[in-house]
């Protein structure tokens, strides 16, 4: 059985003694509402049954599930790996990690990690993932390593999507997302990319499809997308961040950028850039062409997004969001209250 690190992992192949870490992982609320435990178990029985089968999987299939930990600390941070499914006759490719590393690619490195491993070392022709409909984050890990929507299934009583992958005609060549040289994406790599289409929860009408160049080159701190947003749609909500900087450049299409109080045309070549507590801005497009450009930011632990004309403020935590509303906020001890101008 094989143990390997990746840029930011060490994965070794899943043990007995793995119980407290896995029980951690799948106690989580956050987990349990996208991976409920089937047939009304309780979760330290399903782990019970899940363990004993992970570890005869291997036994049985010499591929399996790993364990993901940190490589530093070799905290349990999650797990990811293949499990023959005989109700679809396939092998899927599963994961779950500790909400207090969501949001930084992990699960999206894993999985490139055990799809190559497979590529390499067993005759698998085929993967497939499997997750609830409205799982966006999930089905975004399942298309940056480069799998396709099939169709619709239900799988242990929930409604679920079935992804699909096939092995490349060279598993030397890097599939999806992964480069063929180190820290490079080509521009073939970023074209193949599939995109995934978001939509801002505060504005509907803001809907971003993105390649998340980022994840695809195992970056930490810093997010970086390739953005492209249809005529007649909008990019975000009115919003500034209190303690991450944030970009736009333009590479195609025009569009109307809003600046505080100010709106000005942009097009390919222009620069948009936003230090922490700088202006409010957001930037549509209603223009007959698709708007594409790069987005980077940085990626914090901790920050506040203020919305001035929605009245709302984000704070966001080691992965936990609360949305509050401004009248909500009171000051703490002989702290001040400082909130933006609405405009």
């Amino acid at each position: 059985m094989t143990t390997f690190k990746t840029a930011r992992l060490h994965m070794r192949p899943i043990v007995t003694g793995d119980r407290s870490a896995l029980l951690g992982i799948r106690h989580a609320p956050e987990v349990l509402r996208w991976l409920p435990v089937p047939n009304r178990s309780t979760v330290e029985s399903y782990v019970d049954t899940h363990l004993t089968e992970m570890i005869a999987h291997w036994q049985e299939y010499g591929y399996g599930v790993w364990l993901v930990q940190n490589p530093r600390s070799r905290r349990a941070i999650g797990y990811c790996g293949l499990r023959y499914l005989s109700e679809f006759e396939a092998v899927e490719l599963l994961y779950a990690f500790a909400p207090d590393v969501w949001g930084w690619g992990l699960a999206s490195e894993a999985s490139r990690a055990v799809l190559k491993w497979a590529w390499h070392h067993t005759q698998l022709a085929q993967a497939i993932a499997l997750t609830l409909p409205d799982n966006r984050a999930s089905r975004g890990v399942m298309e940056n390593v480069g799998m396709q929507y099939e169709r619709n299934v239900v799988f242990h009583g929930y409604d679920c999507v079935l992804y699909t992958i096939s092995r490349p005609a060279d598993p030397k060549i890097k599939t999806l997302a992964v480069t063929r040289v180190p820290h490079l994406l080509t521009a073939d790599d970023i074209a193949a990319m599939p995109e995934r289409a978001t939509a801002h929860p505060l504005n509907p009408q803001a809907v971003r499809h993105r390649r998340a160049l980022s994840d695809a080159l195992n970056l930490q701190r810093l997010g970086l997308h390739l953005v492209r947003v249809k005529p007649g749609f909008e990019t975000t909500q009115f919003h500034f961040h209190h303690h991450e900087e944030e970009f736009l450049y333009i590479l195609a299409g025009r569009g109307i950028a809003e600046v505080s109080d100010r709106q000005v045309e942009v097009g390919p070549g222009d620069l948009l850039a936003f230090a922490a507590l700088s202006a409010p801005h957001a930037m549509r497009n209603p223009f007959a062409e698709d708007l594409v450009y790069l987005m980077g930011g940085e990626r914090r632990a901790f920050d506040l997004c203020d919305y001035p004309r929605l009245r709302k403020r984000l704070i966001r935590a080691s992965g936990d969001r609360w949305l509050v509303d401004w009248s909500d906020l009171q000051p703490f001890g002989s702290y001040p209250l400082h909130l933006p101008d609405e405009n």
